[in-house]
């Protein structure tokens, strides 16, 4: 079934993915549309009702995912359910007009999901034969680094060395001498013990970028901290300054295989691309509160 089909109650969508699934504890594959042609790793569709719920449209699209790349050893429709619950999931459609595909809608509810369909009626009028697409991509887990310590997990004061920090109070009653420094030097000398300095220190995660994302003026290097691209990879920051990448917000149109065409590796680019995404939500997500 396609657009130009008189059956209205139906809407097909060609699926684009990025997904991540644990391979070892702590370590992730990349799930994503090769150019080999298989059946398996070319591009998706996905046929469904106009007028289903949301939240059921988007556990059509998981079970699409998952009986057609089922090739791969994981169960794919739990993987996604689990990480959509954890708001790791984001859905990016595409409409259907060659001259509209670089306008990306995200959806994360009824409205918003109709919102894009009543623009895709629209749309669809003057290019009858096409398909609009759903962008479906997962924001890579955070990796075990050490001992299977997860990088999440809070660093308690109680750690040092196996003894406990007494910190000083801050508020003293009458008559009660207030935190000397000693006492704080104490509290030092043991927050720096070998112990901790041997723990290595923590991935850099979006939380700790500064709330409020301005897209004008977000440099490209602060882009390139959001996306998990580590300082010491020269090779996509002279991409970058080849191709004359000034802006941050050109990655906004360029897919992953456009960016490996311009000799971006796979990995880079997975993650430019998901950083962008990410980057277009939370501004979204602040300029609707």
């Amino acid at each position: 079934m396609s657009g130009s089909n008189l059956d209205t109650s139906h809407i097909t969508f060609d699926l684009s993915y990025s997904l991540w699934v644990e391979t070892t504890p702590g370590s992730y594959k990349n799930i994503c549309p090769t150019k080999s042609g298989s059946a398996d790793d070319s591009e998706l569709m996905c046929v469904l009702p106009r007028d289903l719920p949301f939240e059921r449209i988007k556990a059509g699209i998981f079970r699409a995912l998952g009986s057609k790349l089922n090739h791969h050893d994981a169960d794919l429709v739990q993987i996604l359910k689990t990480a959509d619950s954890n708001k790791q999931i984001e859905l990016c459609c595409n409409l259907s007009n060659p001259i509209d595909w670089m306008q990306q809608f995200v959806v994360t509810d009824d409205a918003s999901f109709k919102a894009f369909l009543a623009r895709e009626k629209a749309s669809i009028k003057n290019f009858p034969g096409c398909k609009p697409k759903i962008n479906i991509t997962m924001t890579k887990p955070e990796e075990n680094s050490w001992s299977g310590t997860p990088t999440s997990s809070p660093i308690n004061l109680t750690e040092a060395s196996g003894s406990q920090v007494i910190i000083p109070p801050q508020v003293t009653t009458s008559g009660e001498p207030e935190s000397s420094s000693a006492d704080q030097n104490v509290a030092s000398t043991t927050l720096s013990s070998p112990a901790d300095q041997s723990r290595p220190p923590k991935r850099p995660r979006l939380s700790q970028e500064p709330s409020k994302l301005d897209p004008e003026t977000l440099k490209m290097e602060d882009f390139l901290k959001i996306c998990h691209i580590p300082p010491d990879d020269k090779h996509t920051r002279q991409l970058i300054t080849i191709h004359r990448l000034h802006h941050w917000t050109v990655f906004n149109h360029l897919s992953v295989e456009e960016m490996k065409d311009l000799g971006f590796s796979v990995g880079p680019a997975i993650l430019i691309n998901a950083g962008a995404s990410e980057v277009k939500r939370q501004v979204a997500l602040e300029a609707a509160t």
